[in-house]
């Protein structure tokens, strides 16, 4: 006996969504790095992913919803906007230690958070606010796939929100002082040869 149908048709979906996402998630380590030159740096970048599921796993358990393909997909694309965020934070107190000779302590970590708090809220109300009319409409016709996905990239942005407000500075307090000074020494490389060459 086999099991054909939608069944089936959601089975290989889920198993090259499953692949696409594993190469997504390689393809993004590797980005990463070449950005940050940093296993520490990357490892925070990502380290909340797992807040933020949890988050739309909430938002699935609240709504009575189940995962779906439809849930797998929202999930890709909170993956993203968590890793966004987090590269954004991270950019902002290096860039901060290296070019503004800023020291690595608690007053670095709250101004650089304070400098980007400011569009990340803008990113994700305004996301989540497109969101509420598809998550309010969930019985009308037509928004089978819509529902599922709005509810769960609601419950991540909404948990992503939070954790980059409140866990990522105090992760990059416990974590980023070594990432910061090797910043800053290849930060001096850098102009020091260059006022070589141009000497």
């Amino acid at each position: 006996m086999s099991y054909e149908g939608t069944y089936k048709s959601q089975k290989e979906s889920s198993q090259r969504l499953m692949l696409f996402s594993l190469l997504a998630f390689l393809g993004i380590l590797g980005a990463l790095f070449y950005k940050f030159k940093s296993w520490n740096l990357v490892f925070q970048t990502i380290g909340n992913v797992p807040v933020v599921y949890l988050g739309a796993m909430i938002a699935i358990y609240l709504t009575n919803n189940v995962i779906s393909l439809a849930s797998l997909v929202g999930l890709i694309a909170i993956f993203g906007l968590a890793a966004r965020n987090g590269i954004l934070l991270i950019e902002r107190w290096i860039f901060m230690a290296t070019d503004e000779n800023i020291p690595f302590g608690e007053n670095m970590i709250v101004s650089g958070s304070l400098s980007r708090i400011s569009p990340m809220l803008m990113t994700a109300l305004t996301s989540m606010l497109a969101l509420l009319p598809l998550i309010l409409a969930a019985d009308e016709p037509g928004k089978e796939l819509l529902y599922p996905l709005s509810v769960v990239m609601f419950g991540g942005l909404l948990t992503s929100t939070l954790v980059e407000i409140i866990i990522r500075p105090g992760m990059f307090a416990l974590f980023g002082e070594k990432p910061v000074e090797k910043a800053i020494n290849n930060s001096k490389k850098q102009f020091n040869n260059k006022n070589n060459i141009y000497s």
